[in-house]
């Protein structure tokens, strides 16, 4: 986040508010993997599942609330929820999740 933030000036005005939200997510993959293998050993790498949870979790929920609460000014916490929950994607997912149970 703190690359993101001094990156910030060569995005633009429209994307530096949200530009090191967008780093964060982008370079998961390529560093953390390798991370979490050199902590808890090569012999457990396949088990990534609660890995990967958590990184979906961060980068799909918590980031994008954050920069939508960045991006709304003047918006109370109950009508940020009602628009997450009300927006077209997750309600497709939803149904979609739903369907596949």
């Amino acid at each position: 986040m703190v690359i993101g933030r001094l990156v910030a000036k060569f995005t633009g005005k429209n994307f530096s508010q949200i530009s090191h939200f967008m780093l964060t997510t982008c370079e998961g993959g390529n560093v953390a993997l390798p991370l979490y293998t050199s902590i808890v050993g090569v012999a457990y790498a396949s088990i990534t599942v609660m890995f990967d949870l958590a990184g979906t979790l961060t980068a799909f929920v918590v980031i994008p609330i954050i920069v939508a609460k960045n991006c709304a000014e003047n918006t109370t916490a109950k009508e940020l929820v009602k628009k997450i929950f009300s927006n077209s994607f997750v309600v497709r997912f939803s149904s979609q999740f739903l369907k596949s149970l």
